[in-house]
């Protein structure tokens, strides 16, 4: 063969951070990214990592994309089936539902780290996400419950 490349790469290691898994590291370590940029004489990133209603939003969509993660693995494996994927499916759709209507409310217990100080923001914020979420998800997976 007429190869560029003689030899294969036997093992590499590579590591694929989600969404979820940045946004859930970015939140446990903003104390010391706070420190890192104040020391680089970064002041808008500072500014972002000081202020609740930001830190709120981030711990917010961390959770969120965990959801989404939790769903999107447990479709996966030798076991799964369309109709047990399905079924995953059509139980996340009732729980962005409640989610929803409960954030409408201004009860957060369903995402516990969202801070209890900017609760009254937030609602809008999540109801519209999670409204829009839930057409989104009935858009592209329209499964009729039974």
């Amino acid at each position: 063969m007429d190869s560029q490349h003689k030899r294969s790469i036997l093992h590499t290691k590579t590591r694929w951070l989600s969404r979820e898994k940045v946004r859930c590291r970015v939140h446990e370590l903003h104390k010391e990214l706070h420190a890192f940029f104040k020391t680089e004489k970064h002041g808008r990133l500072c500014e972002y990592l000081q202020c609740e209603f930001w830190l709120s939003r981030l711990e917010y969509l961390a959770e969120i994309y965990a959801h989404l993660n939790s769903l999107n693995t447990s479709m996966q494996g030798r076991e799964e089936n369309i109709l047990t994927s399905s079924d995953k499916l059509v139980a996340f759709k009732k729980k962005v539902a409640i989610s929803k209507n409960r954030a409408k409310d201004g009860n957060f217990e369903m995402f516990p780290l969202v801070r209890d100080s900017c609760i009254k923001k937030m609602s809008p914020i999540v109801f519209q996400h999670l409204t829009t979420l839930g057409s989104k998800i009935q858009l592209l997976f329209p499964i009729t419950e039974d």
